[in-house]
């Protein structure tokens, strides 16, 4: 770990933008430009968004690195998302951003110790219905985009969702979306549609199970 890592004990306020599923798969086919800068050397790779430069590792989990790809792809997400309440230039993206992916990263990692889990066979079935109603359903722009999705990886859009990369991504939004459940469940039930309430869950569940967050770059 770089001597320039920094910790902290406490993050600044959350804004619930949970993006989880197919868009995570949209955006490996529009964020072209998160590319690495400097051929193929991942280690030391920049990623460029709009003329901003990641390297090649943002922060830390636990020991599990966030990619500047990953930080990237998240800002071109809060920057288009309709969800975001306001106008993204009034805050912070990027801290926003990197904030999500952290913790994601911490919910993630803690999911066995609380016996949330996805099996790839659910993955995988999942992946194969998203798929058909995409690919049969009735609106051009999923089915374009999951067609350019496909093509970014290298495959035809009705083998997408045999892929494992596909099955994995899917995996772990599943596993996210069972963990925001789980999160929300540890709530009196007349606080569970409070958005203030559920976030601060979310931040004392981070706290609680995140051992050791370190921060590369200053968002």
């Amino acid at each position: 770990m770089s001597d320039t890592a920094r910790k902290r004990s406490h993050f600044p306020k959350l804004i619930a933008v949970l993006a989880v599923g197919f868009l995570g798969l949209i955006i490996v086919a529009i964020a072209g430009p998160t590319t690495p800068t400097n051929g193929t050397n991942t280690t030391n790779a920049l990623f460029n968004l709009d003329g901003r430069q990641y390297p090649a590792v943002v922060a830390s989990v636990d020991g599990t690195p966030i990619t500047g790809a990953d930080l990237a792809q998240r800002v071109f997400i809060v920057q288009h998302n309709p969800h975001v309440v306001g106008d993204p230039s009034q805050f912070n993206v990027e801290q926003l951003a990197l904030e999500q992916l952290i913790v994601e990263s911490v919910l993630i990692n803690a999911a066995n110790d609380v016996g949330v889990t996805v099996s790839e066979q659910e993955a995988a079935d999942f992946a194969l219905a998203r798929q058909d109603a995409i690919l049969n359903g009735d609106d051009p722009v999923a089915r374009d985009q999951y067609a350019a999705a496909a093509a970014q990886l290298g495959v035809q859009a009705q083998d997408l969702a045999s892929d494992p990369r596909t099955i994995d991504t899917y995996r772990q939004g599943m596993i996210l979306g069972r963990m925001y459940d789980y999160v929300l469940g540890t709530l009196p039930e007349d606080q569970r549609n409070n958005p203030v309430a559920f976030e601060g869950a979310v931040r004392s569940f981070v706290d609680q199970h995140a051992k050791d967050i370190q921060f590369l770059i200053q968002p």
